[in-house]
């Protein structure tokens, strides 16, 4: 699977734990959506849709590699909007 487009919207609350909504579309026929740029006590990470009330989440990889493919290439995204945003004071 190809990632085809990437879509951050940077959350303007920089304090909070929740950094962005990111949406991407692979190989041009498949759009997963809200999905949350989380920073946890490890650093950044990406958090997939899940059931309201549940842990269990809606999307499952098989393939780790697939997994950690979008996780990089959406914090590679996110880092590079960041750097069109200007600093606040």
């Amino acid at each position: 699977m190809e990632i085809t487009d990437i879509k951050v919207q940077v959350n303007e609350y920089r304090e909070s734990f929740k950094k962005a909504d990111v949406s991407i579309v692979l190989d041009d026929a498949l759009v997963l959506t809200e999905l949350e740029i989380i920073k946890g006590q490890l650093g950044l990470f990406v958090s997939y849709p899940s059931y309201k009330n549940k842990i269990t989440n809606i999307i499952y990889f098989k393939s780790t590699a697939l997994r950690k493919k979008i996780q990089n290439a959406i914090l590679k995204e996110y880092v590079k909007v960041l750097s069109y945003i200007p600093a606040r004071n």
